[in-house]
C-alpha cells in the first residue's frame, strides 16, 4: 500500500467514525434522563427495531472511533509526537471496548426482551447493577479523548486556530457525552464531527504541485 493510500485510508476512518456515531445518536429515541429505567424501557418497548438499530450504529461507530484513534496516533507519530498520543490509544481502546459491550447489552438485549414479550423494565432495572461497568468505560474513554486532544494540540500538525478549535470541540464532546440526556448526546456528536472532521481534512494527502518553468 502506497503512503498516499495509507494516509487517505486513515483520514477516511477518522472522518467516518463520528458520522456513524451521529447517525446512531439521531436515530436513538429521545431520552430526557438516561438514569430513568422506566423511560428507557418505554422507548425500547415502543419501537424495538429503532432501538436496536440505533445501538447497532453506535456499536459500529465506537469501533470505528477506536480505529480512528490509532489512525490519528500514526499520523501524529509521523509528525514527531509520541508522548500524549501513546497514552491516548490504550485509554480509548479500553474505554471504547467497554462502552461498545455495554451498548450491545443495553440495545440488543432490550430488543430481544421486547421481541420475546418479556419485562423490558425489569431487564433494565437488573442492568442498572452494571452501572459501574459503564462508568469505568466512560471515564477511560473521556480521559482518552482529552489526552488525544492534547496530543493534537502539541503536535503542530494544525494551525493554532484549527488546533484550538479541535481541542474545544473534543472537550465539549467529552462533557456532552457525560451528561445523561439525549440533548447532550446531540451536542457531543456535533462537536465530535467538527473536531474529527478538521483532523481528517488535515490528514488527507495534499497534491504536490510541480514548479512552473521560468518564463524565457
Amino acid at each position: 500500500m502506497s503512503d498516499a493510500l495509507k494516509q487517505q485510508t486513515r483520514a477516511f476512518v477518522v472522518a467516518l467514525a463520528p458520522v456513524v456515531i451521529a447517525g446512531g445518536v439521531v436515530v436513538h429515541p429521545y431520552i430526557s434522563d438516561f438514569n430513568d429505567t422506566t423511560e428507557i424501557a418505554a422507548a425500547a418497548s415502543d419501537s424495538p427495531s429503532t432501538w436496536a438499530f440505533s445501538h447497532a450504529l453506535l456499536i459500529v461507530g465506537f469501533a470505528l472511533l477506536i480505529l480512528a484513534a490509532f489512525a490519528i496516533r500514526f499520523h501524529l507519530h509521523d509528525a514527531g509526537e509520541d508522548r500524549w498520543s501513546f497514552w491516548a490509544t490504550p485509554l480509548l481502546t479500553v474505554g471504547g471496548g467497554i462502552l461498545t459491550a455495554y451498548m450491545g447489552l443495553e440495545g440488543l438485549g432490550g430488543y430481544a426482551v421486547a421481541e420475546a414479550g418479556g419485562s423490558v423494565e425489569g431487564f433494565y432495572d437488573a442492568g442498572s447493577n452494571l452501572l459501574w461497568f459503564f462508568l469505568i468505560g466512560a471515564a477511560a474513554f473521556s480521559v482518552g479523548i482529552l489526552v488525544l486532544a492534547g496530543a493534537i494540540h502539541v503536535s503542530g500538525v494544525l494551525s493554532r486556530a484549527m488546533s484550538r478549535t479541535v481541542v474545544v470541540s473534543l472537550v465539549v464532546a467529552t462533557v456532552g457525552n457525560l451528561i445523561p440526556a439525549s440533548w447532550a448526546s446531540y451536542v457531543g456528536a456535533a462537536a465530535t464531527l467538527i473536531g474529527f472532521g478538521i483532523v481528517a481534512t488535515s490528514m488527507w494527502p495534499q497534491k504536490e504541485t510541480s514548479p512552473k518553468p521560468p518564463i524565457a
